[in-house]
């Protein structure tokens, strides 16, 4: 759904692509398609001017590199309680994501007076700042 709907905002698509891609593109939404619509794949598949079923075609192969997030949003807490969430490169470290969260007001207001006890992160996902 969510390649239909970037194919949607793309329209028109006569606009500025090139035929190959737009037919490329096309003949992958028909392959994902066919699980859930058989009869209507195969027209669309014939209309797209393949002589041979949809079922002498692989699936479109997965590529890791692409699906890889390049910004995550971590989630920050202050002694246990979500205060606010940061978004970071993929990958950052304790200390860089660390200086963005007391950087956030909704932050600091919880921090201000107290000492940092400890602070517990999790790659990616959740910075906690233990504050007493």
């Amino acid at each position: 759904m969510e390649l239909t709907n970037a194919i949607y905002a793309a329209e028109p698509l006569q606009g500025g692509v090139r035929p190959e891609v737009q037919k490329e593109v096309l003949e992958l939404v028909t392959l994902m398609l066919a699980p859930m619509t058989p009869h209507l794949s195969e027209e669309l598949w014939e209309m797209l001017g393949h002589k041979n079923g949809l079922w002498t075609v692989s699936w479109p192969a997965f590529n890791p590199d692409l699906a890889k997030q390049e910004e995550v949003e971590i989630v920050v807490q202050v002694s246990g309680r979500v205060r606010g969430k940061v978004k970071v490169p993929t990958g950052a470290a304790q200390q860089d994501v660390l200086k963005l969260a007391q950087a956030e007001t909704s932050v600091t207001a919880h921090l201000d007076g107290k000492k940092i006890v400890k602070v517990i992160y999790v790659p990616d996902k959740l910075l906690n700042i233990v504050a007493g």
